[in-house]
């Protein structure tokens, strides 16, 4: 009991940092406990008890619900930063000056900076051996969570029907005019008749997952002959004995796991890939999403092309999108708008759509007047529509003529639905300042990459600020909120940490995947397991340069080896060259199933 006899109230514990709420001083938590014994024993204690509610039978239940809120505003917390780091770096992609070093080094290290926080905190407390449990489990959690729950997510939303023959419905059969999907009837769930395509890329990343995870192995093999993997024969003396005899082996794997990052990096520096995806299939679907969302213009993001394309078009030629630096790019982004408002699949537009897709491409400073006037100087047949090719023309030929003062916009404009049949809208406004985003209010594209920049920088810099400060007080709510459960903290955080910190990517793997396209599920793959590859390398690198400074010891038998066979099966299933519905639900299955080998390996064979 602490001596506390001689005073009016225990001394409380020290906060965090001087600033966060400590949850095990809330009640129900392992200090509220020892503070309402200390106060049995002192001589006040009835006035103590009453104070601090020891006896109500509902005070635990108080602080649980405490301890559950202080968990929510965290998770959120380092979800909305996980967001900005993602959301951030992303939107630096699209400045061509940094393009590569951002799309190779910079988002692969962003997007491991919120699992490598939790796990460094989680070891520089006072009882890290302890504590960094919940590192262990972000760890475990983020890996194998990365590598199965969106795996599947993305083979759901991206799956499309499987032919007898073999072949994936990606493409409309030749000479079929009739109504076509990709998946048939929607919403069809058949395990072996729905798929999507596993492409090479995929493979390639599947054996670097492989290789990086090879790391593991140096901390844990001495772990195995260094001392016993049986949590029964572990005390603090054999604890102690069994860190020094590791303490080398942490460093030599902490070397070896930041080497294998520094390989990596520049491995997809040299092959221009970020996260094993090609950078500019990367960009071409950052840019896709930059437009659609109004943080970006079509003039903007692909200016000199424009520009190119503008210069080499004579009087009465149309526009060549070849002649253009980036033109597979800027012809798969465009056609992918011009597929969207082409709502009836004719392969051509009519002059509705035509603005639609002028707006949708965030050209929102073009009067109606302006828009007709260059629809019918290239409707060269006069039927009413343009093909893919004529809008290109009528595209290069309106950005070529844009002046810069774009903040005033004319609002005489006949806006219509994509689907063509809805009647047309007509507005006659006097013209008024719209509500464009700042990055869109100047036609300059080199102002607008300026402030793209610097919204960049500061969404990063945000995130980045919010992890490194919220990080330690999550890693003290999992650990107190596992206290109360009575379940160890490995457990809370494997299951909670990788909501907070990797839903990121969850969310971005499904959208990139329901696009159904070959590329964008290449994406959707090769992202997660970039992911995993860098949990192998940089994160593991921290944990293990923990051990070795802390001086702990390597306990963690049961879920290195859930780790191995997780990454090993994975890397396997990374070679197939198509996976079925029924392939997912499969990599889905591994997430409980390596919760329950862990328990299986710690508490029936005894595994630490």
């Amino acid at each position: 009991p602490i001596p506390v006899g001689h005073l009016p109230l225990p001394p409380p514990r020290p906060l965090p940092m001087g600033f966060f709420i400590e949850p095990s001083s809330l009640p129900g938590g392992s200090a509220w406990l020892e503070t309402c014994a200390a106060a049995a024993a002192s001589k006040h204690s009835s006035d103590l008890l009453a104070a601090l509610d020891c006896d109500s039978a509902t005070a635990a239940t108080s602080g649980l619900l405490q301890n559950l809120f202080l968990l929510a505003a965290y998770g959120l917390i380092l979800f909305t930063a996980s967001n900005l780091i993602s959301d951030g770096s992303e939107l630096l992609l699209l400045v061509p000056a940094l393009r590569a070093i951002v799309g190779s080094v910079v988002l692969p290290i962003l997007g491991a900076v919120p699992d490598g926080a939790i796990i460094l905190f989680s070891g520089l407390g006072e009882n890290a051996q302890e504590e960094v449990a919940v590192g262990v489990g972000a760890l475990a959690g983020s890996t194998i969570m990365l590598l199965t729950v969106p795996w599947f997510l993305s083979v759901y939303a991206g799956r499309v029907n499987v032919h007898a023959n073999g072949e994936l419905n990606y493409k409309r059969p030749k000479g079929y005019t009739g109504p076509w999907t990709k998946l048939n009837p929607p919403g069809n769930m058949s395990l072996r008749k729905t798929a999507v395509d596993c492409p090479h890329a995929v493979t390639i990343s599947g054996r670097v997952l492989l290789v990086t995870a090879l790391t593991y192995l140096i901390i844990q093999i001495p772990a195995f002959f260094g001392g016993s993997i049986k949590a029964e024969d572990h005390t603090a003396k054999s604890t102690a004995a069994e860190a020094r005899s590791e303490h080398l082996w942490a460093v030599f794997g902490s070397v070896v796991a930041f080497a294998f990052f520094v390989l990596y990096l520049v491995y997809q520096v040299a092959k221009k890939e970020s996260g094993t995806v090609k950078i500019d299939e990367k960009l071409e679907e950052v840019t896709h999403v930059a437009i659609k969302d109004g943080r970006l213009k079509i003039s903007t993001a692909f200016f000199d092309d424009l520009k190119a394309a503008k210069a080499q078009m004579g009087p009465e030629e149309g526009a060549s999108l070849k002649h253009t630096p980036n033109w597979k790019r800027l012809e798969h982004t465009l056609k992918k708008f011009y597929n969207e408002v082409d709502s009836d699949k004719s392969g051509l537009i009519d002059f509705p759509e035509f603005q639609v897709l002028m707006y949708t491409l965030g050209e929102k400073n073009l009067s109606s007047t302006e828009l007709k006037a260059r629809f019918d100087s290239v409707d060269g047949d006069m039927n009413g529509t343009l093909n893919f090719d004529e809008f290109c023309t009528a595209l290069v030929k309106l950005i070529g003529e844009l002046g810069h003062d774009t903040t005033k916009v004319s609002l005489q404009r006949q806006i219509t639905a994509p689907a063509g049949d809805a009647p047309a809208i007509e507005v006659d406004e006097e013209e008024e300042e719209e509500d464009v985003p700042e990055d869109l209010k100047d036609n300059d594209p080199k102002k607008q990459m300026s402030r793209i920049m610097k919204r960049s920088f500061g969404m990063m810099a945000m995130g980045t600020a919010l992890v490194l400060i919220f990080a330690d007080p999550m890693v003290d709510v999992l650990s107190d909120l596992g206290f109360r459960l009575g379940i160890p903290p490995f457990y809370i955080s494997f299951v909670l940490a990788p909501l907070a910190s990797n839903a990121s990517e969850l969310i971005a793997a499904f959208n990139y995947a329901g696009n159904k396209t070959r590329r964008t599920i290449a994406i959707s793959f090769s992202t997660l397991i970039g992911a995993g590859v860098m949990n192998n390398t940089f994160c593991l690198g921290i944990f293990l340069l923990l051990v070795a400074v802390k001086g702990l010891a390597w306990q963690f038998a049961a879920e290195t080896l859930t780790i191995l066979v997780v990454e090993v099966i994975m890397g396997l299933m990374a070679a197939k060259k198509m996976h079925t519905l029924g392939d997912g639900l499969f990599v889905l299955s591994l997430f409980p199933a390596s919760l329950a080998g862990i328990y299986f390996l710690q508490n029936v064979l005894g595994f630490d």
